[in-house]
């Protein structure tokens, strides 16, 4: 006779994994469904990307220089543009921290989930 117990679909670690998937998606860690923008928001960096083939996600100059070094060697570099365009990333996301932190200082800190 086969046994009677129904068989495990799903583990108990992929179970809970799940939840908490699902519960960080709706804001759970911190400040609810607001909280979950301003940690998106919080870990913006400065980045910059190539003028000639428009290869995004640079952190430096030194990056921008590698990456001519590798992909365009026969092009150069102009990192007093690309210097620029640092500045002015770094003021666009000076802006857009200033916003998270008037955002969290909205946000009540003993919010709660109400289902």
């Amino acid at each position: 006779m086969p046994g009677k117990a129904k068989a495990q679909k799903h583990t108990a670690a992929e179970l809970n994994a799940k939840a908490n998937a699902a519960k960080m998606a709706h804001g759970g860690a911190q400040g609810g469904a607001a909280g979950k923008d301003l940690r998106k928001a919080e870990s913006v960096k400065v980045m910059l990307s190539c003028k000639i083939c428009g290869q995004p996600n640079f952190s430096g100059i030194i990056d921008i220089r590698q990456h001519y070094d590798s992909k365009h060697p026969k092009a150069t570099i102009d990192e007093a543009a690309y210097a620029a365009m640092k500045d002015a990333a770094k003021e666009s996301t000076k802006e857009n921290m200033e916003q998270v932190k008037a955002k969290k200082a909205a946000i009540p800190m003993n919010s709660k989930r109400i289902f």
